[in-house]
């Protein structure tokens, strides 16, 4: 045991490359997993599918930020923040919450006569003469972040940032 010869230093610098190669490659993969789960269709989606997806680019649901923190060797995949033009539907949650675990949104309505109610839209707003309410309504779970997560770890892509780390040379 006396022979053995540990140069930690090198062997810790060693690691924290492993670690800072094998996590971003992770971290990308998984991304790509949880866009793909995000359907682009016309229709909305049913409680239990993945959420329907009706516009692109910045300020769509399939933007999907990656972050890794090479100092603290964390990562960070996740929905983008989606600011911009709000909703007349007030929540109490940020919409990727909302789609991943259900929740209760309340939705402004306007009527003529009382009996027959149409969701306030920013084309559809209140006329003068016209009843306004507002209804609360139950959101079902449209998961596409803990399904994405799952199949990874099933697949066996989720590299452990200890996997291949140490090698020869």
């Amino acid at each position: 045991m006396s022979k053995a010869v540990v140069d930690r230093k090198a062997l810790t610098a060693s690691v924290d490359r492993g670690i800072d190669k094998a996590m971003p490659k992770s971290l990308d993969s998984m991304r790509r997993r949880i866009q793909g789960n995000y359907k682009a269709r016309s229709r909305p989606s049913r409680p239990g599918e993945s959420p329907s997806v009706h516009s692109f680019g910045r300020m769509s649901l399939q933007n999907v930020q990656v972050e890794y923190n090479a100092r603290k060797k964390t990562g960070y995949v996740g929905p983008a923040l989606l600011s911009g033009q709000r909703s007349l539907v007030e929540t109490d949650q940020p919409l990727p919450g909302l789609l991943e675990g259900g929740g209760w949104i309340t939705v402004p309505e306007v009527s003529w006569d009382g009996e027959r109610w149409f969701t306030e839209t920013r084309r559809r707003r209140a006329k003068p003469g016209q009843k306004r309410r507002k209804r609360r309504v139950r959101m079902a779970a449209r998961p596409a972040i803990g399904p994405a997560f799952n199949a990874e770890v099933q697949s066996g892509n989720t590299l452990s940032p200890w996997q291949n780390v140490v090698t020869n040379g």
